[in-house]
Formats: C-alpha cells, structure tokens, sequence
C-alpha cells in the first residue's frame, strides 16, 4: 500500500526546506463526453539547492495516465483524460535541468 500524495509530498516539503504552502502556476480545463476535468498546477517554493517539488492536482479522471489511451478499462480505471499529458509535463520538468558528463565539461 502507498501512503497518500499528500503525506508524500509533505516528506518531501520538509526535506527540501520549501514552503509549507503551495502556489498555483496554472490551471487547464477540458470538456469531454467523461465529464468537465481540471488540473492546476501547484509549486512548492524556495526549496534549499534549487530543488523544486511540483504536483499537477487533477479532478474529474480515473485512476489513468493523463494524456494516455483514451478510454482504456474505463469500467475498473474511470475515465480518461487529455487535460494534461503526463509525458509531456516529466520531459519538461527535466529538461530544465542538465548534468555535466562526467571528466570534462559539457
């Protein structure tokens, strides 16, 4: 069993010294035959070293991948959602940041 999103979350908040509160940087909404889905995007700010804790807060999906297969198992997974593609969101995320190869510069 996982522990909730939350208490997850609050792990790491506090291990990376950031603020308690989380701002919201954006907001998408979508219409679609599964129903009105939101996301909103919340940045836990001023972390130590530069980390950055981020979470994409959804409401209306099933337990899916957002921007997966469409209506995939909609009986036991709920419904799909396009109001985010989680693929796109990770590749952004780290792109941001690069690591030197190892010896030399990059």
């Amino acid at each position: 069993m996982h522990a909730p999103v939350e208490a997850t979350l609050a792990r790491w908040v506090e291990f990376d010294g950031c603020s308690a509160s989380p701002e919201e940087s954006g907001r998408r909404e979508s219409q679609s035959g599964n129903g009105r889905h939101t996301a909103v995007r919340l940045v836990f700010a001023g972390c130590r070293g530069g980390a950055e804790i981020v979470l994409w807060k959804l409401t209306g999906p099933g337990h899916v991948w957002p921007g997966g297969t469409r209506d995939y198992l909609t009986r036991w997974l709920g419904p799909s959602t396009q109001v985010i593609d989680a693929n796109d969101e990770i590749i952004r995320f780290f792109l941001r940041f690069r690591i030197a190869p190892r010896g030399g510069a990059a």
